[in-house]
């Protein structure tokens, strides 16, 4: 991969900033597709405009935990021992998810050990594990400037 960016540099065509983005960027070294079950359907090849949130999410998943599996092994090899990663996996705007998608991903997250933190609303909350509620408070009848809905920050632990 290297190389195969580093050509264009020697030439000056490309600055190192260039070169450590493309290097950055999974599409030009690892070539994958995913698949959705449509139901009576089938399976069908995941097309990015045409992804629901949860499987939009859960086709970023799957890349995160190959990079993440990836970095460990590489870690394992090199240091000669075993070793206890943290893993955690935040996730915002859970609020878009159905309550199926929330249950595999804590299904999802237990099974590979992972701690997940998610800002959630109030119908969202862990089988386990702990829960923060963030509330504001208002003094003296002024509220903050950037006024949103109640969150939750649920971390379900493994």
């Amino acid at each position: 991969m290297y190389q195969r960016l580093n050509p264009q540099i020697d030439m000056g065509q490309r600055t190192p900033q260039t070169i450590g983005e493309e290097l950055l960027d999974y599409r030009n070294y690892l070539e994958m597709e995913v698949e959705v079950n449509r139901g009576s359907d089938g399976w069908l090849r995941a097309e990015s405009g045409a992804l629901s949130t949860g499987e939009a999410i859960g086709t970023g998943m799957s890349i995160l935990v190959m990079v993440v599996q990836s970095w460990e092994d590489e870690s394992r090899r090199l240091r000669g021992k075993d070793i206890s990663p943290c893993r955690l996996l935040f996730l915002d705007e859970a609020a878009r998810l159905d309550a199926r998608s929330i249950a595999t991903l804590f299904e999802l997250c237990e099974r590979l050990q992972m701690q997940l933190i998610i800002a959630a609303p109030e119908n969202i909350s862990p089988e386990k594990g702990t829960t923060y509620k963030l509330v504001r408070k208002v003094f003296q009848n002024t509220e903050p400037r950037s006024r949103r809905r109640p969150a939750r920050i649920c971390a379900a632990t493994p």
